[in-house]
């Protein structure tokens, strides 16, 4: 069926995962987005700092209106940074998010081993529609108490989310 299209690349992940340890990351993305160079290193190191949370750093899609400004593609109401899950730094903070949608995601081959093994691999596994569920990898297993899933971003102390989490939704 079309809509299971997108959950092909699970079969392949699953079978690089087992036949290539020199495979260190693997990366979904839907095909209308751009990942920039400073993207991966934000992600590599915000997982790094939050491994020890069980968390894992999301990414936040935006389109550009016609007025040249960027907007979320995914959340639908402005974000408070104080009424949000939260890990303080001493330049700003790591949030989650309320709204994870991404249209992909990032895993190291531990996050990888832990998604092949889970109930995420199923299509029934979720809430979401289901050609959008092929994108959420684990950010709904094994969430933390008091979080809305384990999706957390950067942001400046001034609430900006860190530019290198931005993927363009071309």
């Amino acid at each position: 069926h079309g809509y299971l299209l997108p959950w092909i690349h699970r079969d392949i992940f699953r079978n690089l995962f087992t036949t290539r340890e020199d495979i260190s990351h693997f990366l979904y993305v839907e095909d209308d987005l751009e990942i920039r160079p400073e993207t991966i290193p934000y992600w590599l190191h915000g997982r790094e700092f939050l491994r020890p949370f069980g968390l894992i750093p999301a990414f936040v899609r935006y389109e550009v209106g016609e007025d040249g400004l960027r907007y979320s593609s995914d959340s639908y109401k402005r974000w408070h940074v104080n009424n949000l899950p939260r890990i303080e730094l001493n330049d700003g903070y790591w949030v989650n998010v309320r709204y994870p949608y991404q249209a992909s995601y990032l895993m190291d081959r531990e996050l990888m081993a832990e998604f092949l093994s889970s109930r995420t691999q199923s299509p029934d596994f979720g809430t979401w529609p289901i050609r959008e569920k092929a994108s959420q990898g684990l950010i709904y297993a094994n969430v933390p108490a008091g979080c809305y899933s384990r999706s957390f971003v950067r942001v400046s102390s001034t609430g900006a989310i860190d530019d290198a989490a931005l993927i363009h939704h071309l």
